[in-house]
């Protein structure tokens, strides 16, 4: 079994957090890499948090950092209980796995939805 290491950037700093194995917990992942989410997946993570709130919700982001200047991750995380803001370690999340060398080329940090012309 491959343990994932996730710790919160806000408020808090945990590491080596595992979530409980129920079926109590909702892991919504920003894979942008951003230290700054943007809106919309905010909202997202707010309609999860507002319409569950006997689930935990899970905010995983890419980034090691956060940048919370505008305060909407500190007024969400006081406003739901139920809501966590956790960064991934990416390393260690792929190490041992068939993914590992597609992770190290860095071929996935490429954004291709923007057009190059």
């Amino acid at each position: 079994m491959t343990r994932v290491l996730i710790f919160c950037l806000i408020n808090w700093y945990y590491r080596d957090i595992n979530p409980t194995r129920n079926n109590t917990n909702v892991f919504l992942v920003d894979t942008s890499c951003s230290s700054h989410p943007r809106y919309r997946a905010w909202c997202a993570v707010e309609s999860w948090a507002r319409q569950n709130p006997v689930l935990d919700v899970w905010f995983i982001l890419t980034s090691l950092t956060m940048d919370d200047s505008t305060g909407l991750a500190s007024l969400l995380l006081h406003q739901y209980t139920n809501l966590r803001v956790v960064g991934i370690d990416l390393d260690i999340l792929f190490r041992d796995t068939p993914l590992l060398e597609f992770f190290l080329s860095r071929k996935w940090t490429v954004d291709t939805s923007k057009d190059s012309s």
